[in-house]
């Protein structure tokens, strides 16, 4: 008979080996079940027109706009749709709307109609309340800045 010193030894010896043995077999096993490359479903994905966001520049595949400072970007449009976004305001009662497509949305403050590359671009500017001087000025120099894409 083994002195219990000695077995205590093996059976901690062999209990570690036991368990880098199962962790080693769920490494193994998870690294099949885990694609190293996205399947194609996944690199495919249908978004709609891609769109560039650099600095304080929009820029879709027809034309770009400059995104006023601290205001959001919403893409509204998906794929097989005209181009639309919306530069949302802080306060998140006024919004900026760019699109290929006529707009008809509520609370139109004032609209106009641009002649961008050859295709129509509509920018409207939203909000609940008549907007103030500022945002004015903001609509007046996003839609001095939208211009065809070189």
């Amino acid at each position: 008979m083994m002195p219990r010193r000695v077995l205590w030894k093996l059976s901690l010896w062999g209990g570690l080996l036991l368990l880098a043995l199962i962790v080693a077999f769920g490494v193994m096993r998870a690294g099949f079940l885990v694609p190293t490359t996205p399947p194609p479903p996944l690199q495919i994905t249908p978004v709609g027109a891609p769109v560039v966001i650099d600095g304080d520049t929009y820029q879709t595949a027809s034309f770009r706009a400059w995104i006023p400072p601290a205001w959001t970007v919403v893409k509204l449009s998906a794929i097989g749709e005209e181009e639309r976004v919306a530069f949302i305001a802080p306060d998140e009662q006024t919004a900026i709307i760019i699109s290929h497509a006529p707009l008809n949305e509520p609370d139109t403050r004032r609209i106009e109609q641009l002649a961008v590359a050859g295709r129509v671009v509509y920018v409207a500017l939203l909000s609940a309340e008549a907007p103030a001087e500022d945002v004015l000025a903001l609509f007046e120099t996003v839609l001095a800045s939208i211009a065809p894409v070189p």
